[in-house]
């Protein structure tokens, strides 16, 4: 977010909070299966999409028309991945700095045409500073 401020400038951004239910599917074969702790760490609710193996291929749910053969290699290609709730991402983005800047929350609307995503505003502040 900061990357995209300037000086004093704000940025919003709606983020998608919680799993997503192809991550519960997953975390749900996980724990049937007993593998849950090679792809995913409840603990910081990050999901290695890499090392999900067969969970991956068979928690998969269809995006639209896109070969479920390029899904699998474009999850793989992703990695490691983060979820957050509300709680965690006013954290992230009070502990976030780049170039002695950070950023001071201003809004946080849920949006009501999309359940468990919220709309952010942020603006730019000297690092260490709130607005």
């Amino acid at each position: 977010m900061l990357d995209l401020l300037t000086d004093s400038g704000q940025v919003r951004a709606s983020i998608k909070l919680g799993l997503y239910p192809m991550d519960t599917r997953m975390i749900n074969l996980g724990r049937e299966r007993g593998c849950l702790e090679q792809f995913y760490d409840a603990e910081s609710n990050i999901i290695d999409f890499g090392a999900a193996g067969d969970v991956l291929i068979d928690a998969l749910l269809p995006h639209g028309d896109i070969a479920p053969e390029l899904l699998i290699e474009w999850y793989r290609g992703r990695g490691k991945e983060q979820r957050f709730d509300h709680d965690g991402l006013v954290a992230l983005i009070a502990a976030a700095t780049v170039d002695h800047r950070g950023l001071n929350l201003i809004d946080a609307a849920q949006l009501p045409q999309a359940p468990s995503t919220r709309m952010y505003v942020a603006e730019a502040v000297p690092a260490g500073q709130d607005a």
